[in-house]
């Protein structure tokens, strides 16, 4: 056998980083205590939906809910929305859909989630008494995930529900409907529906994929008593999830690991201090943000980037954390409970300008990698149907056992 081994390099590019590396983008400037929990490109509207705890912005009546075209706000707002927090909005059989902590009124009942008809936002049946972690659209169903405790007055604990436009329905596997369960992302990946949040299953906890008949950990799960997803994403051919887990409890990664199908893997080392809260991908890097201090051993306070191989921090000062992380028009937005950056006011909401700048990165000058001298593998007939035949040649020892697993990491 020939090995290559790994050898991390730190680097470290160091400049004064610049407030113009962000500019602020309409003015959510309030008294009150508030935050932008989530942001939402609608490609059918062409819309950037931003949500929140929010009363204003620009100087008009803004109740935690607008949308913004690249120019200007629509505040979407209505006197129903007056002091509700919404921390998801997404797409639904042609209807943007938002939840979180949403009543409806007068009365204050729990309603949880809404769409938006006629300028007016409607609730959608009754809804629950919960928060609502996860709106999540396939093609027949919406996904609602979170910590819900009753649905239409039905005194029941769900982790999970759907809704298909007109009624909820229990979710495909009640073996997660147990208190104390979230739900808080999803993402379908290799035509695969995969889930994260805080959960417990027989076989792996928090992260999880479905078979056709139930909910089934990928890898075992995540490893320790007090963790979870807060979100998934593809980059670079692998599912990336985030959140707050640890190497020290088990875990191969620091609030962040890839899946290849096959295995987990750490990602430069992952972050320090707190936990990864949302990811996105711009011009083929990795962005995460959320409450940490650094990425990979580089200084990254709430925001970093990763390219595959290292990461890379800003040097911005933020006075609060980053929520969220949108692209939009091929533009970089952030949302959180921020109020300055870099010393300058900018609140809550702020756009990336910096370009290519960044402040220090770290290094990796090479992968692990593990060969054969000279093996042979030959798989006929190819392509196979009912049948296959592997011949081995040029093994250095016997081959005694066979191993076959699919892209699941199922044996």
């Amino acid at each position: 056998m020939r090995y290559l081994f790994v050898f991390v390099l730190l680097s470290t590019l160091s400049s004064k980083a610049f407030s113009q590396n962000w500019q602020q983008v309409g003015n959510f400037t309030t008294q009150n205590v508030n935050d932008i929990r989530v942001l939402f490109n609608d490609t059918v509207e062409d819309k950037l939906f931003i949500g929140g705890a929010f009363s204003q912005v620009n100087n008009m009546k803004a109740y935690s809910i607008v949308s913004y075209n690249g120019t200007s706000f629509d505040t979407l707002s209505n006197e129903n929305m007056l002091g509700q927090i919404v921390s998801e909005i997404t797409r639904f059989k042609n209807k943007i859909y938002i939840g979180g902590q949403l009543y409806c009124m007068p009365g204050y009942q729990p309603c949880s989630i809404f769409d938006y008809e006629n300028n007016y936002w409607v609730s959608c049946g009754g809804g629950f008494n919960g928060n609502i972690g996860l709106l999540y659209p396939t093609d027949s169903t919406l996904i609602i995930g979170g910590l819900l405790y009753y649905t239409q007055s039905s005194v029941t604990n769900y982790t999970m529900v759907t809704w298909d436009g007109n009624a909820y329905h229990p979710g495909w596997d009640l073996a997660l409907n147990i208190e104390g369960n979230s739900i808080s992302c999803a993402y379908t990946w290799h035509d695969t529906l995969f889930i994260g949040g805080t959960f417990v299953l027989g076989n792996g906890n928090s992260i999880a994929y479905w078979s056709g008949t139930n909910w089934i950990g990928v890898g075992g799960g995540l490893q320790g008593g007090n963790n979870w997803v807060n979100t998934m994403l593809e980059y670079h051919g692998n599912l990336y999830i985030g959140g707050y887990f640890t190497n020290s409890a088990g875990n191969v990664g620091n609030f962040i690991q890839r899946w290849d199908g096959f295995q987990w893997h750490d990602v430069g080392g992952g972050v320090a201090g707190g936990q990864i809260l949302d990811m996105a991908v711009f011009n083929d890097e990795l962005y995460v943000v959320g409450q940490f201090s650094s990425a990979g051993g580089v200084p990254a306070k709430y925001i970093a980037k990763w390219d595959g191989l290292k990461w890379c921090g800003f040097g911005d000062t933020f006075d609060n954390i980053i929520e969220t992380i949108e692209i939009y028009h091929d533009e970089l937005y952030i949302g959180g409970g921020f109020k300055k950056i870099n010393n300058d006011s900018i609140y809550l909401f702020a756009k990336w300008a910096g370009g290519n700048y960044v402040d220090s990165c770290g290094n990796m000058t090479s992968i692990a990698e593990n060969k054969n001298s000279n093996p042979t593998l030959l798989i006929k007939p190819n392509p196979a149907s009912d049948f296959i035949t592997l011949e081995f040649t040029n093994l250095v020892s016997e081959i005694t056992c066979i191993r076959v697993f699919d892209c699941f990491g199922k044996e």
